[in-house]
């Protein structure tokens, strides 16, 4: 190996190869600076393509620029041989060196022989920029596409929320139908259970309705003291007939006898502080405890237009479950005044009121409230205490108390607010629409006129009843004849019409065995179509609230009637008979 190695640096007596150039200085500089720049430009060539390969590891055919590196790198070896052999006869060095860049340069030729076709199916740089070009109207494209999508996609996302909030409301607008449909149910339920009652309580309430009215307008001598009582007996019989004739009527229209009048809540709430002193005042102090009442009632407040008897009852209702609400006392409180902005929606008769070219400027709403310091309610209470049957009293609750009052304030056309937390307390808001004074109220508001003196037929199976009835019209100067069944009443009129001596008018009862009210009107007007027939039920309200008068009778009113009521019905059915 060494001997190989000494033959390969040795010069074996060969002469320079500058001696071949005879030493001239022009030929041996032209040789060297030559052979020495090529030397150079091919070692940086190859450095440069290793170093552009070493960078580029995703480039394509790498292996050719590394193969040309090598053969360049060869060529650059032989030229720089070229320069040492000038001085230096070592041939066998320099043809070693030109031997390996044969063996560089003939892989590397056939490498770019097999090179070139797939070189050949590059695009040229007309392509690339063509697919350039197709490239980025493609992005171009995309882009558009992506935008239009965004759009499309925050369009949709609107879309999806503003009928996320449709479908919101309608599912809370289905929730309060459901829920009022609900409290109709209720209502209706609790309307059929009452009037099946109605009927007896009805009847066993006239004749003390109709003795009280009668007592008070005929005993003129009686002391006040007496008199007081009197109009108390009169005053809880008309309450109880309300009260029962609400229960049938949660879901109807209010019954014709019962049009609303002016009313002065001022004096309403002072009758519900003394009907309710034993319940705030006596009973607290039995068990230990003391509940104060304070009042603060606007002097000068405006009538409203309802029925007096349903706001007293209400309010003693509130009064009563304020009281309640403070087992161990404390303070109840009774406000009333005027808003100052309008709040609450007219009725039809305030709008029939206020119509017309000399209406007037609609008065602003009355307030009362109701308010103690008891235990206060939860949110799901306040949501249920209008609902009937609801109550948080145990057995000792019926729950009918607060949704009577949302019916008398539904009736009204009134508005109820409910303000209570947990141990602080509650407040019951009633906002009544004031009365406007209208030509028609002041006329109804006065005694009714009194027919004169006429021939009248009581037809009604309840002694009591009829007895009452007979002492009133007798009392306003009428003669009276009393049937105590339908059979007999329509006999006595028949009877009467024989001898010459005719009814002016015919009052029945509608639920009497056998022969009812609508058969005694049927009979009656068979004989005398002309006879005015009023009938006079315990199911009044009931049927008035159908809309439908029964066949054959000319008015219909609702036991105990108003007295007058029952009076004016009298005096406009015989104004009304032709002679």
């Amino acid at each position: 190996m060494f001997d190989s190695i000494r033959r390969l640096l040795s010069e074996d007596n060969f002469m320079p190869h500058g001696m071949c150039y005879l030493w001239q200085p022009g030929v041996l500089g032209l040789h060297i600076v030559s052979d020495t720049l090529i030397t150079l430009a091919y070692f940086a060539i190859s450095f440069a393509l290793a170093y552009f390969v070493y960078k580029r590891k995703d480039l394509q055919f790498h292996w050719m620029f590394i193969a040309f590196a090598i053969f360049i790198v060869a060529c650059g070896g032989t030229h720089l041989m070229e320069v040492w052999v000038i001085w230096n006869p070592t041939y066998w060095l320099s043809g070693s060196v030109k031997a390996v860049t044969a063996l560089a340069s003939v892989p590397t030729a056939i490498l770019l022989a097999k090179l070139i076709p797939h070189a050949l199916q590059l695009p040229s740089p007309s392509a690339l920029r063509g697919a350039n070009t197709e490239l980025e109207r493609e992005i171009a494209e995309r882009t558009r596409a992506e935008l239009a999508i965004r759009r499309l996609n925050e369009q949709l996302e609107e879309r999806v929320a503003e009928r996320t909030r449709e479908l919101e409301a309608a599912n809370r607008l289905l929730r309060q139908t459901q829920l009022a449909a609900v409290q109709q149910e209720r209502l209706l339920a609790l309307g059929q259970m009452a009037s099946g009652i109605a009927h007896d309580i009805n009847n066993a309430l006239s004749p003390a309705a109709l003795n009280s009215r009668l007592l008070l307008e005929q005993n003129a001598s009686l002391n006040d003291e007496t008199q007081e009582c009197l109009a108390d007996i009169h005053r809880s019989v008309e309450d109880v007939m309300h009260l029962v004739g609400r229960m049938t009527d949660f879901y109807r229209v209010r019954a014709p006898q019962l049009l609303p009048t002016p009313v002065q809540l001022n004096g309403i709430l002072e009758q519900v502080v003394d009907l309710t002193s034993a319940r705030w005042h006596d009973m607290p102090l039995e068990r230990g405890f003391v509940v104060n009442i304070e009042m603060s009632f606007e002097a000068d407040l405006p009538r409203i237009l309802g029925v007096e008897s349903e706001i007293r009852d209400a309010l003693v209702n509130l009064v009563l479950n304020a009281v309640d609400a403070m087992p161990e006392g404390g303070v109840l409180t009774l406000r009333s005044y005027t808003l100052t902005q309008p709040c609450v929606e007219a009725g039809p008769s305030e709008a029939h009121e206020v119509s017309g070219p000399h209406s007037q400027a609609r008065p602003l709403p009355v307030r009362v409230e109701v308010c103690d310091t008891g235990v206060g309610m939860t949110e799901e209470t306040k949501r249920k205490c209008l609902q009937p049957f609801y109550t948080t009293k145990g057995e000792q609750g019926t729950g009918l108390g607060l949704a009577m009052v949302y019916g008398m304030v539904q009736r009204h056309r009134a508005e109820i607010e409910i303000q209570s937390e947990p141990h602080r307390g509650t407040t019951v808001s009633l906002i009544f629409p004031a009365a406007v004074a209208s030509a028609s109220a002041s006329q109804n508001a006065g005694p009714a006129p009194r027919a004169l003196s006429q021939r009248i037929l009581v037809v009604d199976d309840e002694p009591r009843v009829s007895k009452s009835f007979r002492r009133l019209l007798e009392a306003d100067g009428h003669q009276v004849t009393v049937a105590d069944s339908g059979q007999a009443g329509i006999d006595t009129f028949i009877a009467a019409n024989r001898r010459g001596e005719p009814f002016d008018l015919v009052l029945a009862d509608l639920g009497m065995p056998h022969v009812d009210g609508r058969k005694v009107a049927a009979g009656i007007k068979a004989v005398s179509p002309l006879t005015p027939i009023v009938l006079v039920t315990g199911w009044g309200q009931s049927i008035s609230a159908a809309g439908e008068l029964p066949l054959h009778v000319d008015r219909l009113l609702s036991k105990p009637p108003d007295i007058e009521a029952f009076r004016r019905v009298i005096f406009d059915l015989i104004s009304k008979r032709p002679n």
